[in-house]
């Protein structure tokens, strides 16, 4: 929340959280209500493995929209 308040919303596009499937599976139903906010939830635990590839992913994204 603290980055949806200290930044400037013209600077946030959206905000990705990746779920390592946690014990709570509502944190990403209650996450996804703040504004501009997306949760991937994974089917196992996978550590970083598939958060880093997420990340890549939104980074192409990012620069493909910059580059616009």
């Amino acid at each position: 929340m603290s980055v949806l308040n200290r930044t400037p919303v013209h600077l946030v596009h959206e905000i990705i959280l990746v779920d390592d499937f946690s014990d709570d599976p509502d944190d990403c139903r209650l996450l996804v209500k703040l504004p501009k906010v997306k949760c991937l939830r994974n089917r196992q635990r996978e550590a970083d493995k598939k958060g880093n590839q997420i990340i890549n992913q939104s980074e192409v994204c990012t620069k493909e929209r910059l580059n616009k």
